[in-house]
């Protein structure tokens, strides 16, 4: 249902941004539907999951995807704090404490400045899945998610993942609306 909304939204020869991309599972699969002329942005903190990230998009053959590293925030801060996730919760890493992990610090940066240094395309769509700083995500894309061609935002709401960051619960919503 999730693949079916987006790809309903997609102009031809469109853009998608995938923030808290994992292992490609919408950014390849985009890539796809995109065809060579689409561009799609995928995201992913966790130093661990861009390893297979990189490689589920090398096995694809997809060469319209362009692969970032870093930790999508609020401000452009040269780094954050991050926490890998162990294997039995693959893909669950996240800026709060968890699962005993110890902090690592990860490259960050807002989304509105990673799409002009990257010379991103207004996207049509934006996918964002960062277990619960969903609303610090939007806070670093406002130029882009209120200017004349704003994208269609798709993205996960967990209320115990949005209280853990810090945040209110309902945030990201709210600054959607």
């Amino acid at each position: 249902d999730t693949m079916a909304l987006i790809a309903s939204k997609l102009r031809s020869n469109g853009s998608f941004v995938d923030v808290g991309a994992n292992v490609g599972l919408f950014a390849v699969e985009v890539a796809g539907k995109l065809g060579a002329g689409g561009r799609v942005l995928a995201i992913e903190a966790s130093a661990s999951v861009h390893l297979y990230l990189v490689e589920n998009i090398r096995a694809s053959g997809r060469s319209n995807i362009l692969v970032e590293n870093v930790a999508v925030t609020a401000g452009d801060t040269a780094h954050t704090v991050f926490y890998e996730a162990p294997s039995h919760a693959f893909g669950m890493g996240s800026r709060a404490p968890q699962f005993y992990a110890a902090p690592t610090s990860r490259p960050s940066v807002s989304l509105d400045e990673l799409l002009r240094r990257t010379k991103f395309p207004a996207p049509d769509v934006i996918k964002v899945d960062v277990e619960g700083f969903e609303a610090d995500v939007f806070r670093g894309g406002m130029n882009c998610l209120s200017g004349a061609r704003a994208p269609t935002v798709v993205f996960e709401f967990a209320d115990w993942a949005e209280a853990r960051s810090g945040g209110v619960v309902g945030e990201a919503q709210r600054l959607l609306l």
